[in-house]
């Protein structure tokens, strides 16, 4: 499969996303992750920002962002974040293109 493809994800929909870049690492530039796998209790906010730190760093293009000023819908309630961090993974798959 060839392409050039950049893969975006919301909660569940991020470990679909991770799955189809793991299997086709050819057809995939990049990932945006929208609070992939989220675990919902407070006493398990450190292990879900860290499983979400070592999910951004398996991959090149991706970058992990915190700082949202929304709960899980980051696309409800903070779309431009989402907006923004797809275009800057895109961009950066084109500079990155032969």
């Amino acid at each position: 499969m060839q392409g050039a493809y950049v893969g975006v994800g919301h909660s569940y929909g991020g470990l679909i996303a991770r799955l189809y870049a793991s299997t086709f690492p050819e057809a995939v530039t990049g990932l945006v992750l929208e609070d992939a796998l989220a675990k919902y209790r407070r006493r398990l906010w450190t292990a879900r920002v860290s499983a979400q730190n070592a999910l951004a760093n398996l991959f090149p293009n991706a970058k992990h962002i915190t700082n949202t000023n929304s709960r899980h819908s980051i696309h409800y309630e903070q779309p431009q974040i989402v907006i923004d961090a797809i275009r800057a993974v895109v961009n950066g798959a084109r500079t990155a293109s032969p």
